[in-house]
């Protein structure tokens, strides 16, 4: 084995250490790429729970302005899924 050949086979093996250091980079950078997209998902998901806690105060707050007889709530439920019940029958009286 010659001088010609070691330098031959060190070329190679630098090629596929440098092939293999490359793909490790685009791995890196893929794994980089899919943590900013995860911490924007987690934002946008801290966002969206804010908001539906402000609207669940704010539809608690407008819900507890109606008040039902108790004696006529088995007729609501049932008037609501029949889907029957409608703005139109708030404030009515409701058979007992």
């Amino acid at each position: 084995m010659g001088v010609t050949d070691i330098m031959s086979k060190i070329t190679v093996a630098g090629q596929a250490q440098s092939a293999g250091i490359a793909q490790v980079n685009q791995a890196i950078t893929q794994m980089d790429q899919v943590t900013q997209q995860n911490a924007a998902l987690v934002e946008e998901a801290a966002t969206a729970a804010d908001s539906m806690q402000v609207q669940a105060q704010e539809l608690l707050t407008v819900v507890s302005t109606f008040k039902i007889d108790s004696k006529n709530v088995g007729h609501v439920l049932r008037l609501g899924n029949a889907g029957l019940y409608t703005p139109s029958v708030i404030g009515q009286d409701l058979p007992g």
